[in-house]
């Protein structure tokens, strides 16, 4: 009877150093669920930030200080006129207007306004399109170094 009850601990204990270590090791490994937003330009990926609220896209990249040369922000606008100002920018960009799938402008080299510039002075840069899909952010001088120009076909994977 002792022999029983103790193959029987130890099966338990077994059984419960194996469901452990399951959970641990889980919850080590990257996740498949959800991946990385990107857009391709000329077989260059950017990883995204995705400006989906109203809020995020009236915040955009305000109050950022950087970005790395694969990233962005992206603005889906869902077919909607629009115009994008600098309001609390800190670097400059380059805003890239897409509609269906293609890039329908580019402004290059948009620059962070001066600190403390009124609203009402900032520039707005409004959409060469009357509706378009989104729009991209990214640092300045980009477009220009990759040579993404009008034209250019966008590949966008939002996962």
């Amino acid at each position: 009877m002792k022999r029983t009850r103790l193959l029987a601990l130890i099966a338990i204990t077994l059984l419960l150093a194996i469901t452990i270590y399951a959970v641990v090791q889980s919850r080590h490994q990257p996740s498949t669920s959800s991946t990385q937003p990107t857009i391709s330009i000329n077989n260059y990926q950017f990883n995204l930030t995705i400006a989906e609220t109203p809020q995020q896209q009236l915040d955009g990249l305000s109050g950022w200080t950087h970005l790395e040369p694969n990233q962005g922000m992206y603005f889906p606008l869902n077919n909607r006129h629009t115009s994008f100002w600098m309001k609390d920018m800190l670097i400059d960009i380059d805003i890239i207007w897409i509609d269906e799938n293609q890039i329908v402008g580019i402004n290059h080299r948009v620059p962070a306004p001066e600190p403390g510039t009124p609203d009402a002075k900032l520039p707005s840069y409004p959409s060469p399109v009357p509706q378009p899909d989104g729009v991209l952010e990214i640092a300045a001088g980009r477009a220009e170094e990759l040579g993404i120009v009008v034209g250019d076909r966008v590949e966008l994977s939002l996962n």
